[in-house]
Protein backbone atom coordinates (compact mmCIF):
# COMPACT_ATOMS: atom_id res chain seq x y z
CA UNK A 1 0.00 0.00 0.00
CA UNK A 2 1.58 3.40 -0.97
CA UNK A 3 1.61 6.19 1.86
CA UNK A 4 -0.41 9.42 1.40
CA UNK A 5 1.10 12.18 -0.73
CA UNK A 6 2.10 15.13 1.49
CA UNK A 7 2.72 18.78 0.21
CA UNK A 8 6.58 18.89 -0.32
CA UNK A 9 7.44 22.53 1.26
CA UNK A 10 11.03 22.14 -0.27
CA UNK A 11 10.20 20.98 -3.51
CA UNK A 12 7.36 24.38 -3.37
CA UNK A 13 10.32 26.68 -2.25
CA UNK A 14 12.95 25.36 -4.51
CA UNK A 15 10.65 25.60 -7.35
CA UNK A 16 9.58 29.32 -6.83
CA UNK A 17 13.11 30.53 -5.92
CA UNK A 18 13.87 33.59 -7.55
CA UNK A 19 11.84 36.33 -9.63
CA UNK A 20 10.98 33.72 -12.28
CA UNK A 21 9.16 31.75 -9.82
CA UNK A 22 7.43 34.11 -7.72
CA UNK A 23 5.67 35.10 -11.38
CA UNK A 24 4.98 31.59 -11.44
CA UNK A 25 3.47 31.53 -8.28
CA UNK A 26 1.07 34.81 -8.91
CA UNK A 27 -0.09 32.85 -11.78
CA UNK A 28 -0.83 29.90 -9.86
CA UNK A 29 -2.68 32.15 -7.48
CA UNK A 30 -4.39 33.91 -9.65
CA UNK A 31 -5.55 30.41 -11.21
CA UNK A 32 -6.32 29.23 -8.09
CA UNK A 33 -8.71 32.63 -7.13
CA UNK A 34 -10.21 31.77 -10.54
CA UNK A 35 -11.12 28.43 -10.12
CA UNK A 36 -13.30 29.63 -7.11
CA UNK A 37 -14.89 31.86 -8.72
CA UNK A 38 -15.80 30.23 -11.67
CA UNK A 39 -16.23 27.06 -10.00
CA UNK A 40 -16.54 23.88 -10.95
CA UNK A 41 -16.75 23.45 -14.74
CA UNK A 42 -13.34 24.59 -14.53
CA UNK A 43 -12.30 22.64 -11.81
CA UNK A 44 -13.84 19.57 -13.48
CA UNK A 45 -11.64 20.28 -17.14
CA UNK A 46 -8.28 21.14 -15.03
CA UNK A 47 -9.28 17.80 -13.15
CA UNK A 48 -9.37 15.76 -16.92
CA UNK A 49 -6.35 17.36 -18.15
CA UNK A 50 -3.84 16.49 -15.12
CA UNK A 51 -5.82 13.10 -15.59
CA UNK A 52 -4.22 13.15 -19.40
CA UNK A 53 -1.24 14.59 -18.62
CA UNK A 54 -0.59 12.03 -16.00
CA UNK A 55 -1.49 9.35 -18.74
CA UNK A 56 0.47 10.32 -21.09
CA UNK A 57 3.51 10.48 -18.81
CA UNK A 58 3.64 14.52 -19.42
CA UNK A 59 3.06 15.30 -15.61
CA UNK A 60 4.27 18.71 -14.66
CA UNK A 61 6.76 18.46 -11.88
CA UNK A 62 5.62 21.50 -10.26
CA UNK A 63 1.95 19.27 -10.25
CA UNK A 64 3.25 16.41 -8.56
CA UNK A 65 5.00 18.68 -5.72
CA UNK A 66 1.09 19.39 -4.88
CA UNK A 67 -0.92 16.71 -5.83
CA UNK A 68 -3.11 13.48 -4.10
CA UNK A 69 -1.10 10.52 -3.63
CA UNK A 70 -3.22 6.99 -4.21
CA UNK A 71 -3.78 4.15 -1.84
CA UNK A 72 -3.44 1.04 -3.97
CA UNK A 73 -4.80 -2.36 -2.46
CA UNK A 74 -5.51 -6.14 -3.26
CA UNK A 75 -9.18 -6.09 -2.89
CA UNK A 76 -10.57 -9.68 -4.15
CA UNK A 77 -14.28 -10.08 -4.38
CA UNK A 78 -16.86 -12.62 -4.92
CA UNK A 79 -18.29 -13.57 -8.02
CA UNK A 80 -20.24 -16.74 -9.09
CA UNK A 81 -17.14 -18.58 -10.62
CA UNK A 82 -15.01 -17.86 -7.40
CA UNK A 83 -13.05 -15.51 -5.62
CA UNK A 84 -11.26 -12.65 -8.52
CA UNK A 85 -8.44 -11.46 -8.06
CA UNK A 86 -8.99 -7.55 -7.87
CA UNK A 87 -7.11 -3.98 -7.51
CA UNK A 88 -8.65 -1.00 -5.38
CA UNK A 89 -7.01 2.91 -6.42
CA UNK A 90 -8.06 5.37 -3.41
CA UNK A 91 -7.59 8.69 -3.34
CA UNK A 92 -5.44 9.57 -0.15
CA UNK A 93 -7.56 12.66 0.69
CA UNK A 94 -10.39 10.34 1.93
CA UNK A 95 -14.08 10.98 1.77
CA UNK A 96 -16.83 9.14 -0.42
CA UNK A 97 -16.16 9.95 -4.14
CA UNK A 98 -17.68 8.32 -7.06
CA UNK A 99 -16.45 4.94 -7.94
CA UNK A 100 -15.37 3.72 -11.01
CA UNK A 101 -14.76 -0.20 -11.90
CA UNK A 102 -11.78 -0.30 -15.19
CA UNK A 103 -11.59 -3.64 -17.06
CA UNK A 104 -8.44 -4.75 -18.59
CA UNK A 105 -8.44 -5.43 -22.57
CA UNK A 106 -6.96 -8.74 -23.94
CA UNK A 107 -3.37 -8.62 -22.14
CA UNK A 108 -2.07 -11.55 -20.50
CA UNK A 109 -1.19 -8.89 -17.68
CA UNK A 110 -4.34 -8.28 -17.12
CA UNK A 111 -4.70 -5.81 -14.01
CA UNK A 112 -0.99 -5.65 -13.64
CA UNK A 113 -0.91 -4.07 -17.72
CA UNK A 114 1.08 -0.55 -17.11
CA UNK A 115 -1.02 1.09 -19.41
CA UNK A 116 -4.18 -0.29 -17.07
CA UNK A 117 -2.27 0.82 -14.23
CA UNK A 118 -1.71 4.50 -15.56
CA UNK A 119 -4.87 4.74 -16.03
CA UNK A 120 -6.13 3.59 -12.83
CA UNK A 121 -3.65 5.99 -11.10
CA UNK A 122 -4.53 8.91 -13.57
CA UNK A 123 -8.40 7.80 -12.45
CA UNK A 124 -7.78 8.06 -8.44
CA UNK A 125 -5.73 11.27 -8.93
CA UNK A 126 -8.87 13.04 -11.02
CA UNK A 127 -10.85 12.19 -8.05
CA UNK A 128 -12.14 8.72 -8.28
CA UNK A 129 -12.14 5.43 -6.12
CA UNK A 130 -11.31 2.63 -8.91
CA UNK A 131 -11.66 -0.68 -8.79
CA UNK A 132 -9.39 -3.49 -11.51
CA UNK A 133 -10.94 -6.64 -11.62
CA UNK A 134 -9.39 -9.26 -13.15
CA UNK A 135 -10.92 -10.99 -16.29
CA UNK A 136 -9.41 -14.32 -16.46
CA UNK A 137 -10.57 -15.56 -19.37
CA UNK A 138 -9.88 -12.27 -21.19
CA UNK A 139 -6.23 -11.79 -20.09
CA UNK A 140 -6.67 -15.27 -21.69
CA UNK A 141 -7.37 -13.49 -24.95
CA UNK A 142 -10.92 -15.13 -24.95
CA UNK A 143 -13.21 -12.61 -25.57
CA UNK A 144 -16.43 -14.35 -25.72
CA UNK A 145 -16.68 -16.34 -22.29
CA UNK A 146 -19.63 -15.76 -20.22
CA UNK A 147 -17.22 -15.43 -16.99
CA UNK A 148 -15.95 -11.86 -18.33
CA UNK A 149 -19.60 -10.54 -18.18
CA UNK A 150 -19.96 -12.52 -14.31
CA UNK A 151 -16.99 -10.57 -12.80
CA UNK A 152 -18.07 -7.27 -14.76
CA UNK A 153 -21.66 -7.62 -12.78
CA UNK A 154 -19.37 -8.68 -9.84
CA UNK A 155 -17.52 -6.16 -9.48
CA UNK A 156 -20.15 -3.42 -10.26
CA UNK A 157 -22.52 -4.62 -7.37
CA UNK A 158 -19.48 -5.03 -5.03
CA UNK A 159 -18.39 -1.36 -5.76
CA UNK A 160 -21.59 -0.06 -5.63
CA UNK A 161 -22.47 -1.65 -2.33
CA UNK A 162 -19.23 -0.31 -0.37
CA UNK A 163 -20.85 3.00 1.05
CA UNK A 164 -17.39 3.21 3.14
CA UNK A 165 -15.85 3.76 -0.16
CA UNK A 166 -17.83 5.21 -2.77
CA UNK A 167 -20.90 7.83 -2.59
CA UNK A 168 -24.65 6.37 -3.14
CA UNK A 169 -26.19 6.54 -7.04
CA UNK A 170 -23.86 3.69 -8.74
CA UNK A 171 -20.83 3.67 -9.70
CA UNK A 172 -19.21 4.13 -12.85
CA UNK A 173 -18.19 1.20 -15.88
CA UNK A 174 -15.57 2.16 -18.36
CA UNK A 175 -13.57 -1.29 -20.19
CA UNK A 176 -10.96 -0.49 -22.72
CA UNK A 177 -10.32 -2.38 -25.78
CA UNK A 178 -12.61 -5.53 -26.14
CA UNK A 179 -13.54 -5.05 -22.53
CA UNK A 180 -15.50 -1.78 -23.25
CA UNK A 181 -17.56 -3.43 -25.81
CA UNK A 182 -18.48 -6.38 -22.96
CA UNK A 183 -19.07 -3.03 -20.56
CA UNK A 184 -21.53 -1.83 -22.95
CA UNK A 185 -22.80 -5.66 -22.91
CA UNK A 186 -24.04 -5.99 -18.77
CA UNK A 187 -25.08 -2.49 -19.01
CA UNK A 188 -28.28 -3.22 -20.31
CA UNK A 189 -29.22 -6.33 -17.72
CA UNK A 190 -31.81 -5.31 -15.22
CA UNK A 191 -29.64 -6.79 -12.87
CA UNK A 192 -27.27 -3.73 -12.43
CA UNK A 193 -30.59 -1.40 -11.65
CA UNK A 194 -29.63 0.99 -8.97
CA UNK A 195 -25.50 0.00 -9.14
CA UNK A 196 -24.58 1.33 -12.13
CA UNK A 197 -24.26 5.36 -13.05
CA UNK A 198 -22.62 5.13 -16.07
CA UNK A 199 -21.00 2.93 -18.76
CA UNK A 200 -18.00 3.39 -20.91
CA UNK A 201 -16.25 2.48 -23.92
CA UNK A 202 -12.49 2.84 -24.69
CA UNK A 203 -11.51 1.69 -28.19
CA UNK A 204 -14.66 -1.37 -27.78
CA UNK A 205 -16.58 -3.57 -30.34
CA UNK A 206 -20.23 -3.27 -30.85
CA UNK A 207 -20.16 -6.38 -32.97
CA UNK A 208 -17.27 -9.12 -32.29
CA UNK A 209 -17.99 -11.06 -35.50
CA UNK A 210 -17.84 -8.39 -37.63
CA UNK A 211 -14.49 -7.28 -35.75
CA UNK A 212 -12.87 -10.73 -36.68
CA UNK A 213 -14.14 -10.37 -40.44
CA UNK A 214 -12.20 -7.35 -40.11
CA UNK A 215 -8.97 -8.85 -38.88
CA UNK A 216 -8.95 -11.21 -42.47
CA UNK A 217 -10.46 -8.94 -44.71
CA UNK A 218 -8.86 -5.74 -44.33
CA UNK A 219 -12.58 -4.26 -44.89
CA UNK A 220 -14.44 -1.80 -42.34
CA UNK A 221 -18.68 -2.59 -42.20
CA UNK A 222 -19.00 1.12 -41.41
CA UNK A 223 -22.70 2.92 -40.69
CA UNK A 224 -21.25 5.28 -44.02
CA UNK A 225 -20.70 2.36 -45.68
CA UNK A 226 -17.84 -0.51 -46.64
CA UNK A 227 -14.27 0.76 -46.24
CA UNK A 228 -10.83 -0.04 -46.62
CA UNK A 229 -8.53 -0.57 -43.12
CA UNK A 230 -5.47 -2.40 -42.64
CA UNK A 231 -6.04 -4.84 -39.79
CA UNK A 232 -3.38 -5.61 -37.42
CA UNK A 233 -2.07 -9.09 -37.05
CA UNK A 234 -2.63 -9.40 -33.07
CA UNK A 235 -6.73 -10.03 -34.24
CA UNK A 236 -5.78 -13.36 -36.19
CA UNK A 237 -3.57 -14.47 -33.77
CA UNK A 238 -6.61 -14.14 -31.04
CA UNK A 239 -8.70 -16.30 -33.09
CA UNK A 240 -6.82 -18.85 -33.26
CA UNK A 241 -5.67 -19.47 -29.98
CA UNK A 242 -9.80 -18.69 -29.24
CA UNK A 243 -10.47 -21.59 -30.66
CA UNK A 244 -7.84 -23.90 -32.01
CA UNK A 245 -10.12 -26.75 -32.57
CA UNK A 246 -11.82 -24.79 -35.60
CA UNK A 247 -8.37 -24.79 -37.66
CA UNK A 248 -6.84 -27.78 -36.86
CA UNK A 249 -6.92 -31.59 -35.62
CA UNK A 250 -7.69 -32.75 -32.74
CA UNK A 251 -3.90 -33.75 -31.55
CA UNK A 252 -2.96 -30.29 -32.60
CA UNK A 253 -4.60 -28.29 -30.39
CA UNK A 254 -2.54 -28.29 -27.04
CA UNK A 255 0.75 -27.70 -29.43
CA UNK A 256 -0.95 -24.99 -31.18
CA UNK A 257 -2.46 -23.04 -28.31
CA UNK A 258 0.45 -23.18 -26.54
CA UNK A 259 2.98 -21.90 -29.62
CA UNK A 260 0.43 -18.85 -30.17
CA UNK A 261 0.02 -18.23 -26.58
CA UNK A 262 4.16 -17.73 -26.74
CA UNK A 263 3.50 -15.51 -29.94
CA UNK A 264 0.90 -13.20 -28.47
CA UNK A 265 3.57 -13.08 -25.40
CA UNK A 266 6.06 -12.00 -27.21
CA UNK A 267 7.67 -14.82 -26.10
CA UNK A 268 8.91 -16.26 -29.71
CA UNK A 269 11.33 -18.77 -28.15
CA UNK A 270 8.72 -20.68 -26.30
CA UNK A 271 6.54 -20.38 -29.33
CA UNK A 272 8.68 -22.15 -31.58
CA UNK A 273 9.54 -24.81 -29.26
CA UNK A 274 5.88 -25.26 -28.84
CA UNK A 275 6.05 -25.43 -32.40
CA UNK A 276 7.91 -28.43 -32.60
CA UNK A 277 5.55 -30.47 -31.68
CA UNK A 278 2.62 -29.81 -34.36
CA UNK A 279 1.90 -31.92 -37.23
CA UNK A 280 3.28 -30.59 -41.00
CA UNK A 281 -0.37 -28.79 -41.10
CA UNK A 282 -0.68 -27.60 -37.57
CA UNK A 283 3.03 -25.78 -38.16
CA UNK A 284 2.11 -24.50 -41.71
CA UNK A 285 -1.13 -23.18 -39.79
CA UNK A 286 1.41 -21.81 -37.00
CA UNK A 287 3.54 -20.29 -39.33
CA UNK A 288 0.68 -18.18 -41.25
CA UNK A 289 0.27 -17.01 -37.43
CA UNK A 290 3.59 -16.00 -36.82
CA UNK A 291 5.25 -14.27 -40.36
CA UNK A 292 1.53 -12.06 -39.96
CA UNK A 293 -0.05 -13.66 -43.30
CA UNK A 294 -3.37 -13.14 -42.12
CA UNK A 295 -4.92 -13.59 -46.00
CA UNK A 296 -3.32 -16.81 -46.42
CA UNK A 297 -6.16 -17.85 -43.64
CA UNK A 298 -9.43 -15.89 -44.66
CA UNK A 299 -11.25 -18.56 -46.25
CA UNK A 300 -10.77 -20.33 -43.03
CA UNK A 301 -11.52 -17.84 -40.44
CA UNK A 302 -14.79 -16.56 -43.20
CA UNK A 303 -16.21 -20.35 -42.65
CA UNK A 304 -15.35 -21.01 -39.47
CA UNK A 305 -17.34 -17.82 -37.65
CA UNK A 306 -20.66 -19.25 -38.49
CA UNK A 307 -20.04 -21.82 -35.18
CA UNK A 308 -18.88 -18.69 -33.22
CA UNK A 309 -21.79 -16.96 -33.88
CA UNK A 310 -24.08 -17.54 -30.71
CA UNK A 311 -21.01 -16.86 -28.14
CA UNK A 312 -20.11 -13.66 -30.30
CA UNK A 313 -23.49 -12.22 -30.09
CA UNK A 314 -23.51 -13.40 -26.80
CA UNK A 315 -20.51 -11.55 -26.30
CA UNK A 316 -21.71 -8.20 -28.16
CA UNK A 317 -23.80 -5.43 -27.30
CA UNK A 318 -24.79 -5.24 -30.91
CA UNK A 319 -29.02 -4.61 -30.64
CA UNK A 320 -29.19 -3.54 -27.06
CA UNK A 321 -28.08 -0.72 -26.63
CA UNK A 322 -31.70 0.66 -26.26
CA UNK A 323 -31.86 -1.24 -23.59
CA UNK A 324 -29.08 0.92 -21.50
CA UNK A 325 -30.34 3.63 -18.55
CA UNK A 326 -27.61 5.14 -18.17
CA UNK A 327 -25.34 7.74 -20.15
CA UNK A 328 -22.90 5.83 -22.09
CA UNK A 329 -19.56 7.25 -23.08
CA UNK A 330 -17.51 6.35 -25.98
CA UNK A 331 -13.66 7.10 -26.50
CA UNK A 332 -11.90 5.51 -29.76
CA UNK A 333 -8.65 6.02 -31.69
CA UNK A 334 -9.06 7.77 -35.09
CA UNK A 335 -6.84 5.03 -36.67
CA UNK A 336 -7.22 2.41 -34.60
CA UNK A 337 -6.67 -0.88 -36.69
CA UNK A 338 -7.41 -3.76 -33.50
CA UNK A 339 -10.92 -2.72 -33.53
CA UNK A 340 -11.85 0.27 -35.86
CA UNK A 341 -13.70 3.18 -34.95
CA UNK A 342 -16.83 2.89 -36.80
CA UNK A 343 -17.52 0.22 -34.06
CA UNK A 344 -17.86 2.98 -31.52
CA UNK A 345 -20.15 5.02 -34.46
CA UNK A 346 -22.50 1.81 -34.62
CA UNK A 347 -22.56 1.85 -31.16
CA UNK A 348 -23.86 5.83 -31.07
CA UNK A 349 -25.86 5.42 -34.39
CA UNK A 350 -28.15 2.53 -32.13
CA UNK A 351 -28.29 4.77 -28.90
CA UNK A 352 -29.22 7.78 -30.68
CA UNK A 353 -32.16 5.57 -32.55
CA UNK A 354 -33.46 4.45 -28.92
CA UNK A 355 -32.72 7.91 -27.35
CA UNK A 356 -29.91 6.25 -24.93
CA UNK A 357 -27.61 9.66 -23.72
CA UNK A 358 -24.47 9.01 -25.16
CA UNK A 359 -21.06 11.38 -25.68
CA UNK A 360 -18.81 10.10 -28.48
CA UNK A 361 -15.26 10.93 -29.11
CA UNK A 362 -13.03 9.87 -32.05
CA UNK A 363 -9.72 11.33 -31.51
CA UNK A 364 -6.44 11.25 -32.79
CA UNK A 365 -5.07 11.43 -29.34
CA UNK A 366 -6.03 7.77 -29.44
CA UNK A 367 -4.21 4.72 -30.21
CA UNK A 368 -6.01 1.18 -29.50
CA UNK A 369 -6.14 1.86 -25.92
CA UNK A 370 -3.31 4.61 -24.94
CA UNK A 371 -2.48 8.25 -25.31
CA UNK A 372 -0.26 9.60 -27.68
CA UNK A 373 0.91 12.86 -30.25
CA UNK A 374 -1.93 15.26 -31.49
CA UNK A 375 -2.61 18.63 -32.22
CA UNK A 376 -3.81 20.88 -29.48
CA UNK A 377 -7.60 21.12 -30.94
CA UNK A 378 -7.52 17.53 -30.47
CA UNK A 379 -5.85 17.46 -26.87
CA UNK A 380 -9.13 19.81 -26.26
CA UNK A 381 -11.48 17.57 -27.39
CA UNK A 382 -10.00 14.98 -24.98
CA UNK A 383 -10.30 17.08 -21.73
CA UNK A 384 -13.82 17.89 -22.45
CA UNK A 385 -14.76 14.36 -22.79
CA UNK A 386 -13.14 13.26 -20.06
CA UNK A 387 -14.35 16.50 -18.16
CA UNK A 388 -18.18 14.94 -18.91
CA UNK A 389 -17.01 11.45 -17.46
CA UNK A 390 -15.51 12.72 -14.58
CA UNK A 391 -18.68 14.63 -13.26
CA UNK A 392 -21.05 12.03 -14.87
Amino acid sequence: MKPPGRLDLSRLRRLFRGRRARAALTLVLVAALFVLLVGRPLERHARAAAMLLAMSGEYPPALSAVRDDVFVDDAPIAAPGGAVRARLYRPAHGGRPRGLVLAHGVHHLGIDEPRLRNLAYAFARAGLVVLTPELAPLADYRIDDPQNRETLRASVRWLARRDDLVRGGGVGLLGVSFAGGLSLRVAEERSLDGDLAFVGSIGGHHDLARVARFFVTDRVEAPEGDLAWTAHDYGLAVLVYDAPERFVRAADVPALRASVRGFLHESYGAAAQAALALSPEGAALYQHVYQRERHALRERVLTSLPAWADSMAEASPRGRIGAIRVPIFLLHGAADNVVPPSESRWIAAEARAAGVPCTLLVSEVIGHAEVGAASDGAKAELVRFMAALLDA
